[in-house]
């Protein structure tokens, strides 16, 4: 009997498994591993708050720790300066960052990159943490791995990169070698711990470390292509030119097959240097279009996970300079096969889509009396997106009030002015005309609706939907309907610009 029990019970368990789905099961498993960062601090932070940051799939050295991240831990040291952290996680290493002050801008951005910043772990590790001065120790299973890339770490990167940085200009050739220089010099030491670390870690880190480099190479010589190409240039000097080429060469470049390829920041480096390649092409052949569709190019250089990586950032990078057209979107999702990076396209679709309904919002405007999107209804919508202190939102509110001048005369469209300050007072003065001595003004016309956020800053649902990337200013045009229209209208920095904007607010007017 106990055994005709014991079956029935199996065969109810074995049912209930077969109804999860397969990223249910896999979830259920992953639940399983546990990770440990524990520590002590000094008594000035006893009672601050600390954070964990882990990261998600992606890097970006121009946004913040809390970028795209997967998890945000929250802890408080006890009496003794003792903090424990505890890690659900799944099975694959993943990278931290700790920050032992939560202390933050204006803005609502954290301060600094941490006091470890971007460390791979791997699951089920329990690291110990001791902080001695500006040195620190690890021990317990795991301190191998965060040893190995703090010594990296302490190879003069800082130093060396500013030390040759004049040479970009006197001598590219030099500067380049320097960079070579360096890369080798943290692979080496790299490689000294790789007995130490397993094949998986050793993998992601060497991959990281290339990355990092040779984002820093590439993302300084684009800017360059850029001014050549606006200059109309129809070719490069000598030591540009062989630097390119010998960039396109793949110094050090990881196999496209290896996994350790999809590291955070490798996969930065293969987008700019996908972008400084297309930037160089375009200059030679004399094309002076521009525009950001990376879709032909990506598609063709690469296949699988690697490349549905690369599309999925490329539209993530095409939301951030309001550039991300329906297209691009559309032809991401007939070529992606990994599912989380399906969800990040229908993501972007479901937020930015033309006549996609456009979240509401409660913001304050200077009275302190709440306004609601539904307070717009019958209404076209020019929303400006900004923070104090951000000189191309001071760019754009310049061009607002030409722009506004061409619709005075109707009572159809407004433009709303955000702000993501948290300081209310901040905010005030930027959008006050009569505040002295300013180096900045957001004040666009008396006519124009100015909100801020209350306080959340950043971390507001509408900003954290709408601006998924923290990269401002950013537009939006919405409908009389409360739909979007364009999540990429023009930005109203010149006369042309400021012509376009007019045009799409037209026709978003005539639109039925």
């Amino acid at each position: 009997m106990k055994t005709l029990k014991t079956f029935i019970f199996l065969i109810s368990i074995l049912s209930y498994v077969n109804k999860l789905s397969g990223q249910q099961l896999q979830n259920a498993i992953e639940r399983q591993h546990l990770t440990y960062i524990t520590g002590k601090v000094n008594n000035n932070l006893k009672y601050d708050t600390l954070l964990l940051i882990l990261h998600g799939q992606f890097f970006s050295s121009s946004r913040g720790p809390e970028w795209r991240a997967s998890q945000i831990l929250k802890t408080v040291a006890n009496k003794n300066g003792e903090f424990k952290f505890q890690i659900a996680t799944g099975n694959s290493p993943f990278h931290i960052s700790l920050f032992l002050s939560s202390k933050r801008t204006t803005q609502g951005f954290l301060i600094g990159n941490g006091d470890i910043f971007d460390y791979l772990i791997e699951p089920g590790d329990s690291i110990h943490v001791a902080f001695d001065g500006n040195r620190q120790h690890y021990t317990g299973k795991g301190s191998d791995l965060f040893e190995a890339q703090y010594k990296v770490g302490q190879t003069d990167i800082g130093y060396e990169m500013l030390r040759s940085s004049a040479n970009f200009q006197k001598n590219i050739k030099k500067w380049l070698k320097q960079k070579d220089s360096l890369l080798n010099v943290q692979l080496d030491l790299l490689a000294t711990d790789s007995t130490k670390l397993s094949p998986v870690c050793y993998g992601i880190l060497r991959a990281d470390l290339i990355g990092e480099n040779r984002a820093l190479v590439c993302g300084s010589i684009s800017p360059e292509l850029t001014f050549l190409h606006s200059a109309h240039a129809k070719s490069v000097d000598g030591g540009l030119a062989d630097v390119l080429k010998e960039l396109q060469n793949g110094f050090a470049d990881i196999d496209p097959t290896d996994r350790s390829c999809l590291a955070p920041k490798y996969i930065y480096y293969l987008y700019l240097k996908l972008q400084m390649e297309l930037k160089y092409d375009r200059l030679i052949s004399g094309d002076n279009a521009w525009d950001y569709n990376y879709f032909p190019a990506i598609s063709k250089q690469y296949s699988g996970v690697l490349r549905d990586k690369l599309l999925a950032w490329w539209l993530l990078e095409s939301s951030d300079v309001n550039d991300l057209q329906p297209e691009y979107v559309a032809n991401a999702l007939t070529v992606v096969k990994t599912p989380v990076f399906i969800k990040i396209a229908q993501g972007l679709e479901a937020a930015f889509g033309k006549g996609q309904p456009v979240t509401d919002f409660d913001f304050k405007d200077a009275q302190g009396r709440t306004v609601h999107l539904a307070d717009f209804k019958g209404q076209v919508l020019l929303v400006d997106l900004w923070f104090s202190g951000c000189t191309g939102c001071v760019r754009v509110a310049a061009g607002l009030p030409h722009v506004e001048e061409a619709f005075r005369h109707r009572s159809d469209i407004r433009f709303v002015s955000i702000s993501i300050d948290r300081d209310k007072k901040l905010w005030l003065r930027s959008i006050d005309k009569n505040t002295p001595g300013k180096t900045y003004t957001h004040f666009t016309t008396s006519s124009t609706t100015y909100l801020y956020t209350g306080g959340t800053g950043i971390n507001n649902i509408f900003i954290k939907k709408y601006v998924p990337e923290e990269a401002f200013p950013s537009l939006l045009i919405i409908d009389k309907e409360g739909k979007i229209y364009s999540s990429t209208p023009s930005r109203p920095v010149n006369t042309e610009m400021q012509s376009a904007l007019i045009n799409e607010l037209t026709q978003a007017l005539a639109t039925k």
